[in-house]
């Protein structure tokens, strides 16, 4: 994996080529970055997310998804604590829970991308982390199934295990189309019995001003 802080030499924590500007970033990512703020409607719960997944963000967030560049959590968390502490979306959170990957597909890759970034969320703002949702059954890949076939590919797909002792948490993924995934993940939370703060996500694939 990768171990890389550009920051660290006062660098963008994204390209590491350029020096920081704002949010760890620098002009050159900033201006290429497509920041919007949008909010989904999930279920019973809503998703808000800052960024469309744009060619130039997807080029960086796949490295660190599928390619192990993980050191570009830091990157990535910091625009989520940023745009979510403006907003004040991390007030009465108790902890975040971030959607879980079924366990084989996690061994496969190394690691999970989301835990990742909730991870260093809960550096940035100390608000702890609960492993408390587990994916218990394998689904198809989203992202070529229709909206009917999502949810029936996600349907009972994850368990909140644990107690929840009154804490109200935070959904987190990476990202947000249809809205199944969170959706799915929301209702297993509250049939444990956890109550649900909100939810938030980096990005949408779905540009908010053209719906």
């Amino acid at each position: 994996m990768g171990t890389m802080f550009f920051s660290e030499r006062g660098n963008c924590s994204l390209c590491g080529q350029e020096k920081m500007k704002s949010q760890g970033l620098c002009v050159y990512c900033l201006e290429r970055l497509e920041f919007v703020y949008g909010r989904e409607k999930t279920g019973q719960v809503y998703t808000d997310y800052f960024l469309f997944a744009n060619d130039f963000f997807r080029r960086y967030f796949y490295s660190f998804k599928f390619f192990s560049k993980t050191y570009l959590a830091v990157a990535f968390a910091r625009i989520l604590v940023t745009e979510g502490e403006k907003r004040n979306l991390f007030e009465n959170v108790d902890a975040i829970i971030p959607i879980p990957m079924y366990p084989a597909e996690q061994r496969q890759r190394g690691y999970n991308q989301v835990l990742l970034l909730a991870e260093e969320v809960y550096k940035m703002t100390g608000i702890p982390v609960y492993r408390t949702l587990e994916k218990i059954r394998e689904t198809k890949k989203q992202h070529h199934l229709s909206l009917r076939n999502r949810r029936e590919n996600l349907k009972d797909a994850f368990y909140f295990k644990g107690e929840s002792d009154g804490k109200r948490f935070l959904l987190l993924d990476d990202f947000v189309t249809t809205g199944s995934t969170m959706k799915e993940a929301a209702e297993a939370v509250l049939k444990g019995n956890g109550r649900i703060a909100g939810a938030m996500a980096l990005a949408s694939t779905m540009h908010p001003m053209f719906p």
